[in-house]
């Protein structure tokens, strides 16, 4: 009888020294929570790096508070039946159990409800700044599942003031953490404000391409960082493109309006590209070539080189600036019948 007591008191020794370890990494997990005083100051392009990051560790932190209640429940069964056990037994409670083991288990037990107070302010902390975030900066983190087959888990987030197109990354699991795997947009097309210029959602492949040699979590906040800016410049671009229709003819030549070919003037035809980075960066559109049957080749170089060395960032400011050029070469008397009669756009 007695070294069935000794048995059950030595497992409950074991138990609770699993549960103080479980506290602990539980507070180890939370005590590195960076509660900054100045969050007002922080840019719009910071807060929305950090976002899934919030979100993955307010997953993690409920996780932990599960998991500590759910041993705290273990621990307080497993006491209350072996004590029922060594009574039913005719043995001694107070002999097996001294008043040092019952203010142990006292003392754990108000370290654990003090950690669990300090968990769940933690968690709603990070749930009050991430709320912040997503006002600041747009982006919004809708779900995340988990993915079985490959271990890792789909971080899907709400892009844009209104919400209407989404950013969904798959992060796998690797050595060192989560990584990205891939990433798409989602959404409808995007249109200028007259509705007539649509273009297709920006493709995010060189991205996670790019993302492939940095550390987690830095890949996680360049892919949302780039594909947010990536999504911005869409919609800068498509409406460039309706301005610039709305004076010129011009005819697209790819779903994200990444070819133009527009109508300088009668006679002037230009091949306008617009890289991915346009408007942002200084020579994003430039004249790709310039066609006439009029011009000799040599001063359409000339005209192009000459425009593309402006690293203009507009493309409706580029075409105003071929005009002017194919209007200077026509004064000249470059050309015997250009065929601009006085109809150039002013």
């Amino acid at each position: 009888m007695q070294s069935d007591l000794d048995s059950r008191l030595g497992k409950f020794e074991e138990g609770r020294s699993e549960l103080s370890r479980v506290v602990s990494e539980t507070t180890e997990d939370g005590s590195d929570v960076p509660v900054s005083e100045d969050f007002d100051e922080v840019t719009s392009d910071t807060v929305t790096e950090d976002i899934a990051e919030l979100e993955a560790k307010k997953s993690l932190l409920h996780k932990k508070l599960s998991e500590v209640q759910s041993k705290i429940s273990e621990r307080q069964l497993d006491l209350s039946v072996s004590l029922a056990t060594i009574a039913e037994g005719g043995g001694d409670v107070g002999r097996v159990l001294s008043d040092n083991d019952v203010e142990n288990v006292r003392v754990d037990k108000e370290k654990i409800s003090a950690d669990l107070v300090k968990t769940q302010e933690t968690s709603q902390w990070y749930e009050a700044v991430r709320s912040a975030m997503e006002q600041l900066s747009g982006v919004k983190v809708s779900s995340i599942e988990a993915i079985k087959k490959n271990k890792g888990m789909m971080v899907k987030l709400e892009m844009g003031r209104e919400g209407n197109h989404e950013l969904n990354i798959i992060l796998k699991a690797q050595k060192g953490g989560m990584k990205v795997d891939d990433a798409v947009l989602k959404g409808d097309k995007i249109s200028d404000e007259f509705g007539i210029i649509t273009c297709s959602m920006p493709t995010l492949t060189d991205l996670v391409a790019a993302s492939a040699g940095m550390k987690a979590p830095s890949d996680l906040r360049f892919v949302i960082r780039e594909a947010s800016a990536r999504l911005r410049n869409t919609v800068l671009k498509t409406g460039h493109v309706g301005k610039l229709r709305k004076r010129f003819e011009v005819k697209s030549s790819g779903e994200r309006l990444d070819n133009l070919v527009v109508n300088v003037s009668e006679g002037v035809q230009a091949n306008i590209r617009l890289t991915l980075d346009y408007p942002t960066c200084a020579g994003s559109c430039y004249v790709d070539s310039l066609l006439s049957a009029n011009l000799p080749a040599d001063e359409l170089s000339k005209l192009r080189e000459s425009v593309n060395d402006k690293r203009i960032e507009h493309v409706l400011g580029l075409v105003e600036d071929l005009v002017k050029g194919v209007r200077e070469v026509a004064l000249l008397g470059v050309g015997n019948t250009l065929g601009l009669g006085g109809q150039l756009p002013r």
